[in-house]
């Protein structure tokens, strides 16, 4: 117990986990054999409860979420009845980092411990600003997270407690970006970091830089997401958290590649998916794979993802990743013989409670619509994605996706004013292969509306697609650039 609590202490959580898992088996008469991680049939006591809550402390740091939550739980409700109210409330308010619907108990034993809790103390502090993700992300209570973020931040003031404050406009940052609420994101994130370099805190640092960088790709500033994004490796590297790291990895691939910078995108997801294995590893790879022509290696990838996507414990999140995916390499590769999947996976996911989730999702069901050259459906996605003006980047950017209904539905005008903002969007951004897609399907649109001067600029946006795609080794729009370019010669 002494050993894992000390190496718990020094953020080695491999090293903790396993003496504090030995420590749980010499608890118990008849220690498994062969190492076996199995709960110990002793009666909890003080030290059984010791041990269980180092130990859920350093599984949730290595991203061992479900055993963590029931270690903590058993720790905690021994706590709670034996008249230990600190040590439960100390317990509950330990960071856990885990991706939308992960971990729906969190928010339960957190508000189990707020009712321990002296109000107003830094105690309750710490547990509202632990609440702020499980309400927004598990619950669907986006208002009442703000609303506990903005008393947590309240209580680290009155106490003049810097660092409660940064972990709390951390963990807000995160909710507000997973909300499309670009803007407060990047204020907040900004705020959060430096807090957090002041009282030197790398675990609030690390999430703030991730919901920045990811802000400022999303508000078209990839120079600036890329000097956030930087320093959250060595952050995160302090702390030793795998979600940390795998958040630090994903936001430096992102920059990367927005900006079609391939191998070293390559290079963070390969690293991310080293510490955890989960839709969000895989995705990027088969998306990087698609967009560079390795077909056969990214439907190693897609298949991999549509597998995690079925099985038993998958999310609503995981779903919609699924679809979205299966969407995107449907349009990049024109093979339309998945697309019933990919729409019931898109589907699903439009009943998560999380802008970001479904906002994905009715990118993906748009593009189906476009594949299909169905009219109706494509209507529908316009109308819902109508009031949604912020271009994003990390897949499709909104702005493209609503020109392509347009040109799908015949309203031609209305269309090419989408792909006028898509292509400002992306030129002020310096997001190329975004760009390069835009210009093909701009195109397309001009081809078809054939008004005077269209053919013309329609055959210089393809030379610009060709040109940015070639340099970038974007192969399969090569391809399709070049057949339009024939049919334009013709």
């Amino acid at each position: 117990l002494l050993a894992g609590e000390r190496a718990l202490a020094a953020h080695a959580f491999e090293d903790a986990a396993a003496h504090l898992q030995r420590a749980l088996e010499a608890k118990d008469a008849a220690a498994p054999a062969h190492g076996e991680l199995v709960e110990p049939r002793v009666a909890i006591d003080a030290q059984t409860a010791a041990i269980l809550s180092g130990l859920s402390k350093a599984q949730a740091s290595l991203g061992i979420l479900r055993e963590a939550m029931a270690n903590m739980t058993r720790a905690f409700d021994y706590y709670e009845s034996e008249g230990e109210p600190e040590l439960a409330v100390e317990l509950a308010s330990y960071p856990v980092v885990a991706l939308m619907g992960r971990l729906p108990e969190r928010g339960e034993l957190v508000r189990r411990a707020l009712a321990l809790a002296p109000p107003d103390s830094l105690a309750a502090g710490r547990l509202l600003s632990e609440q702020v993700r499980p309400l927004a992300f598990e619950e669907g209570k986006y208002e009442e997270a703000l609303e506990a973020s903005r008393q947590a931040i309240a209580i680290a003031q009155r106490h003049g407690n810097p660092a409660l404050e940064a972990r709390t406009l951390a963990v807000t940052a995160s909710i507000q970006g997973e909300n499309r609420d670009w803007s407060p994101a990047k204020e907040t994130g900004l705020q959060a970091i430096a807090l957090a370099q002041r009282v030197d805190d790398p675990w609030s640092e690390a999430l703030a830089r991730f919901w920045t960088t990811s802000a400022f790709l999303a508000l078209g500033d990839a120079v600036e997401a890329r000097r956030i994004a930087e320093p959250a490796v060595a952050a995160a590297e302090r702390v030793q958290d795998r979600w940390l790291l795998s958040l630090a990895f994903y936001a430096n691939s992102a920059v990367f590649r927005s900006q079609g910078e391939w191998q070293a995108a390559r290079e963070f997801i390969e690293r991310r998916s080293s510490l955890i294995q989960d839709g969000a590893a895989v995705s990027p790879l088969v998306r990087l794979e698609y967009e560079t022509g390795d077909f056969s290696q990214g439907g190693i990838y897609l298949e991999r993802l549509l597998a995690l996507a079925s099985t038993a414990g998958a999310t609503l999140v995981e779903v919609g990743r699924a679809g979205d995916v299966l969407a995107q390499a449907g349009y990049i590769t024109g093979d339309t013989s998945r697309l019933d999947l990919a729409e019931s996976l898109c589907r699903a996911a439009l009943e998560w409670h999380v802008r970001s989730i479904v906002l994905g999702a009715r990118r993906s069901l748009a593009l189906i619509a476009v594949l299909r050259r169905d009219v109706e459906a494509a209507q529908e996605q316009y109308e819902a994605l109508r009031s949604e003006q912020a271009s994003e980047v990390g897949g499709v950017i909104t702005q493209r996706i609503l020109g392509l209904l347009c040109n799908a539905m015949g309203r031609l005008d209305e269309g090419a004013a989408h792909f006028e903002d898509a292509l400002t969007f992306c030129r002020n951004g310096g997001f190329r292969p975004e760009l390069a897609w835009t210009c093909c399907d701009y195109a397309d649109l001009l081809r078809s509306r054939d008004n005077p001067g269209d053919q013309e600029k329609a055959a210089i946006l393809l030379e610009e697609s060709l040109h940015i795609s070639t340099e970038l080794g974007m192969r399969p729009l090569m391809e399709r650039v070049l057949s339009r370019r024939e049919f334009l010669k013709a």
